[in-house]
């Protein structure tokens, strides 16, 4: 992965750059994981606007992203088991 011509300083800089990032699974883990949470959080907040004001969109929108949270759920549930040999480092 070495160019011709490139300083030594420079490729240690990446690898200790690399060496410091979080891995594709972990990163995904908390992606889903936060996805999850914000759906739930605006969920619940529409559905509750929807019981003090009662328009109908806000129904849709908080029944719509509780569902998404659920689908979310099963998401990282299918996610872990499909890499469960693959570290997270």
């Amino acid at each position: 992965m070495r160019e011709h011509g490139a300083p030594d300083a420079a490729f240690r800089c990446i690898e200790r750059f690399d060496a410091s990032l979080m891995s594709l699974k972990a990163f995904h883990i908390v992606f889903v994981a936060v996805s999850t949470l914000l759906c739930v959080g605006f969920g619940v907040w529409a559905i509750a606007e929807y019981r003090s004001h009662g328009d109908p969109g806000t129904l849709v929108a908080g029944v719509g992203s509780l569902s998404a949270s659920l689908a979310l759920v099963w998401y990282g549930r299918w996610f872990l088991r499909k890499l469960k040999g693959v570290s997270y480092l």
